[in-house]
């Protein structure tokens, strides 16, 4: 094992022992669908009152956070787009974190309409974005 992989393996040990206490799985977007359609659509418990969580963040700092890479949506597909979106998953239940170029505003978005779900979801968020991934 050469020198830099034996570096960007320890980076992994200490980046998954600093978040191994959140709650949060991100996952790829067809996974994040299938689940939806299979779980949500059916018992039609999604969007009835979508619960959005503002979050004060920049782009980089999603990125300093979260291992899985982004899925890149044009102006023509997102308004106000560009975006950058994420699929997660906290505790079973499914949300999307959006990164807004056009406002440069970040926003989950919980799809479950319970309030419980989304005050979890925002605290998971909280709780993320508050472990410095550097130091």
């Amino acid at each position: 094992m050469d020198h830099w992989t034996q570096r960007e393996q320890e980076y992994e040990k200490q980046w998954d022992e600093k978040f191994s206490n959140i709650p949060i799985n991100f996952i790829d977007k067809k996974l994040f669908w299938d689940q939806f359609e299979s779980e949500y659509r059916p018992a039609k418990r999604f969007f009835d009152n979508v619960q959005l969580i503002y979050i004060n963040t920049t782009f980089e700092d999603i990125r300093s956070r979260v291992k899985t890479a982004p899925v890149f949506s044009p102006f023509e597909e997102d308004f106000p787009g560009p975006v950058e979106r994420w699929y997660g998953v906290v505790k079973g239940n499914l949300f999307t974190l959006t990164y807004y170029y056009g406002i440069e505003k970040s926003m989950a978005i919980a799809c479950e309409s319970d309030s419980s779900v989304k005050e979890l979801i925002e605290q998971t968020m909280k709780d993320l974005l508050s472990i410095d991934p550097y130091g």
